[in-house]
């Protein structure tokens, strides 16, 4: 009598083990949920002495070539920063950042001058930061700041689209 109440004692041990683990690894298991997609909250191209452009030549997957026209009458320059947006459905949302364990994805505080009436353009690459981008319709959206003669800046975002086949 004994023995069959160990049995069935083990038993019923080893099958809750079996329900912990497979609940446990259920949870953890995010491939089969869509990712959460956010709506993109950035105004863009709302600056009427600058604008940006892709050279379409240069899409691939992980990098495009921006280029910046400049018209007004201060100074203006752009920096590294950027990011990236998936349009689906007529809307426009963020793209996710791919996380690294342990290390901080930052951009570099560099100003690049965008002289007036001269174009220029900029590699932007995402090989750490974002995924290799699958087809789909995109736009990169980058910052401008233009400089009063007073030292005062006010900062811009414009958006250039782009699509990957």
């Amino acid at each position: 009598m004994k023995k069959k109440v160990f049995i069935i004692l083990i038993t019923f041990v080893l099958l809750l083990i079996v329900w912990l683990l497979f609940f446990l690894f259920k949870q953890n298991d995010s491939s089969d949920e869509e990712p959460t997609l956010i709506e993109s909250t950035y105004i863009v191209n709302d600056f009427e002495y600058a604008s940006v452009k892709i050279d379409t030549d240069t899409v691939m997957p992980n990098s495009v070539n921006v280029t910046f026209e400049y018209t007004g009458n201060y100074e203006a320059n752009t920096g590294d920063w950027f990011t990236l947006e998936q349009e689906i459905n007529g809307k426009w949302y963020q793209i996710p950042k791919e996380t690294i364990e342990g290390v901080n994805i930052s951009f570099i505080l560099e100003a690049y001058p965008i002289e007036r009436d001269q174009a220029l353009t900029k590699e932007y690459k995402w090989n750490m930061g974002y995924p290799s981008l699958s087809s789909g319709h995109y736009r990169i959206i980058v910052a401008i700041d233009e400089h009063s003669i007073q030292r005062e800046y006010t900062k811009y975002y414009l958006a250039a689209e782009f699509n990957i086949e």
